[in-house]
């Protein structure tokens, strides 16, 4: 699926850039008549959007692990395996078309994993290395490059999917039409290749052609065309003040960094910020809104 141009409208101001904040995502159609960004709709979005949706651009890792106690919402059952809702409608959708292409095998090996699943399985991983003579400091340092220590698994989320073809999970599995189809074409889906294989150094994991994460669209498609990792998505979005994406079926999204204490405490500003955008964008459409937060430490901001 061909994309259409993006713009950049504006980088982010001194404010934006010394706090955190949240991502705001505008999804507009029919080219945008009149933005509704009144004080009233903001809070109520904010507030039903944070209580009953997940955040599918959450970071987790060993810099940004859960909680032992976090258990994501919105869970469901694929086949006896718990996943996000969310990510089992976009992977369902991605195996109609995959089969279309020819290509019938692709299986869905695990998802959601509890705290505890991942403390046995980091465990685990820790004897077998200890068990080739390694003192445990080294076992666990080598155990974290291919599996997380726990609260640090993104498959906590609900959001991330092993999937194979043969059951098994090896790095082969990238030259394999299913792993090629995947790499091509799962942003489409709002899916990414979490660990790619040149950016190791950035994500600090082995390359996992079979591990995908659900971001959702448009993110999943940006994050494709600038070769971003989630990592480095989360400093993109803090650089920018507002970043306009077109879809082929003539949908917008309009994406920007803004301060959480802008949208809860001085709403007013946020207006002002968007009527900025009026010199930039000939708004003619109801825009609505969705709020996705940036997780930068290990807690939500």
């Amino acid at each position: 699926m061909s994309t259409h141009p993006r713009e950049l409208l504006c980088n982010s101001s001194a404010e934006f850039r010394k706090h955190n904040g949240k991502a705001v995502v505008s999804k507009r159609r029919d080219f945008i008549k009149q933005i509704l960004a009144t004080i009233l709709f903001l809070t109520l979005v904010f507030f039903v959007t944070s209580a009953n949706d997940p955040d599918f651009l959450q970071l987790v890792n060993k810099h940004h692990p859960l909680s032992s106690s976090y258990i994501p919402p919105n869970l469901c059952n694929y086949d006896s395996i718990q996943l996000n809702t969310a990510a089992r409608d976009a992977f369902t959708e991605m195996l109609v078309q995959m089969k279309e292409d020819g290509i019938h095998d692709l299986k869905l090996q695990s998802a959601y994993r509890s705290y505890s699943y991942q403390n046995s399985v980091f465990a685990r991983r820790t004897k077998e290395i200890m068990a080739k003579g390694h003192s445990k400091h080294e076992a666990e340092a080598m155990a974290a490059k291919s599996v997380q220590p726990p609260g640090a698994s993104e498959h906590q989320l609900g959001l991330a999917l092993d999937v194979s073809t043969d059951g098994t999970l090896t790095q082969n599995f990238g030259q394999t039409r299913a792993g090629i189809w995947l790499a091509e074409n799962c942003h489409n889906y709002g899916f990414i290749i979490r660990y790619p294989f040149a950016k190791t150094d950035i994500t600090q994991i082995v390359y996992e052609p079979w591990h995908l994460r659900y971001v959702g669209i448009p993110h999943s498609i940006i994050m494709k065309e600038l070769s971003l990792t989630l990592e480095e998505y989360h400093s993109y979005i803090r650089n920018i003040y507002a970043y306009v994406y077109w879809m082929p079926d003539g949908e917008y999204y309009l994406i920007s960094y803004v301060n959480e204490n802008i949208i809860t405490e001085r709403k007013i500003q946020l207006v002002e910020n968007f009527d900025q955008l009026k010199t930039f964008i000939p708004y003619k459409g109801s825009i609505f809104f969705t709020f996705s937060s940036l997780h930068i430490s290990n807690f939500c901001i």
